[in-house]
C-alpha cells in the first residue's frame, strides 16, 4: 500500500465540500486529475469511499469511517512538517531543483524571490535543462527535486502533479486570421507551424493530436526552445503549440495565445527520488510553484 499525503487531502476535501470540482480548485489540480487519485486511493484501500451521481458525492460508510483516520494522519504529518520547518530554519539548508527552460525564463524568477522572502534561510540552486537531463540529475542525486513534463513512470522516482495544463496556440499578432479565443485544432491544417525537437513530451502530445486529426501543416519549422518558437511565431514565421503555463513567457512578445479545442490537458510534475524524504522546505517550494503557475494561465476553455 502506498498512500500519499496528497491522497489524503484530496479524499477530505472532497469529504468536506461534496464536490469534486471545489477541491480540485483549492487544491490547483484539475478535476480529472482528482478523480483519478480519488480512484487510486480507493483501489488501494479495497473500498468505495464515495457515491457518485450526477447531483451529488456523498461518503460510503466506509467513508465516513475513514475520514478521522484521514484527519488523524493528516494533522500528525503537517506538524511533524512543522517540527521540520523549525529545524530549517534553525540549521539552515540548501535546495537544489532543477526545471524546464520555459519555466526558468517565466516563473521561476517570480518563485525564487517570493521563496526568499519566505524562507531566507534556505539556499536555492537552480538548473534549466530538457526533461531528459533533469530525470537524469534527479536520478544521480544531483538535484533534490525537478519539475517538468514528466508524463511516465519510472522506477526509482516518485512523481507528484503540482499544476493543470493544456495545449494553446500562439501566433503573431499580425496574424491575418487574428488566431485568438478557441481556436479548433483543425484550424492548423495549411499552417506553418513551428515545433521544438520531437523529444519534448509537449511536442509529442501536440504531434499525437495533429496525426489523429489528420491535419497536415504547410510546412514545419523545427527549434530548440519554446520560448524561440514564441519569437518565430511574433515575426510571422508560422503559429506553434505551446504549454498553457509558457503564457507567461508570452506577455513579452507581441503575440495572441489562443485555447486549442478539444482541450488537450495534463499535469506539470515534480519528480524525487523514491523513498527519499521531502523537506518542507521543497513543499513550500512547490506549493508556491503551483500558485504562480495557476495565477499566469486562464481557466481552461471548451
Amino acid at each position: 500500500m502506498n498512500i500519499s499525503l496528497r491522497q489524503l487531502k484530496g479524499f477530505l476535501g472532497v469529504a468536506s465540500t461534496g464536490s469534486f470540482t471545489k477541491t480540485a480548485q483549492r487544491l490547483h489540480q484539475s478535476q480529472a486529475a482528482l478523480s483519478s487519485m480519488i480512484r487510486e486511493l480507493e483501489k488501494q484501500l479495497g473500498s468505495r469511499l464515495f457515491n457518485r451521481s450526477t447531483r451529488s458525492v456523498e461518503l460510503t460508510e466506509a467513508g465516513s469511517r475513514f475520514v478521522p483516520v484521514a484527519t488523524h494522519i493528516v494533522e500528525a504529518l503537517e506538524a511533524a512538517a512543522v517540527d521540520l520547518a523549525e529545524m530549517d530554519r534553525q540549521a539552515g539548508i540548501r535546495l537544489n531543483i532543477g526545471v524546464t527552460p520555459i519555466i526558468a525564463q517565466s516563473l521561476i524568477p517570480l518563485a525564487i524571490n517570493r521563496f526568499r522572502e519566505r524562507a531566507p534561510h534556505v539556499q536555492l540552486g537552480v538548473a534549466d535543462c530538457p526533461p531528459a537531463e533533469l530525470q537524469r540529475m534527479v536520478e544521480a542525486g544531483q538535484l533534490d527535486a525537478a519539475f517538468g513534463a514528466f508524463f511516465s513512470k519510472v522506477s526509482g522516482l516518485d512523481r507528484e502533479p503540482v499544476f493543470p495544463s493544456w495545449l494553446e496556440l500562439v501566433s503573431a499578432s499580425a496574424h491575418d486570421r487574428k488566431l485568438t479565443g478557441v481556436v479548433p485544432w483543425s484550424r492548423l491544417d495549411g499552417e506553418r507551424l513551428i515545433t521544438v525537437h520531437e523529444s519534448s513530451p509537449i511536442q509529442q502530445l501536440a504531434d499525437a493530436q495533429i496525426a489523429k486529426l489528420n491535419i497536415v501543416p504547410r510546412s514545419r519549422t523545427c527549434v530548440n526552445q519554446l520560448e524561440t518558437m514564441i519569437a518565430f511565431a511574433e515575426a510571422g514565421l508560422g503559429v506553434g503549440v505551446i504549454p498553457s503555463f509558457a503564457r507567461a513567457a508570452c506577455e513579452r512578445y507581441a503575440v495572441n495565445v489562443a485555447t486549442l479545442t478539444p482541450p488537450i490537458e495534463y499535469a506539470y510534475h515534480r519528480i524525487t527520488r523514491a523513498g527519499r524524504l521531502v523537506s518542507s522546505s521543497l513543499q513550500s517550494f512547490t506549493a508556491l510553484l503551483g500558485e504562480i503557475a495557476t495565477a499566469h494561465q486562464p481557466a481552461v476553455e471548451a
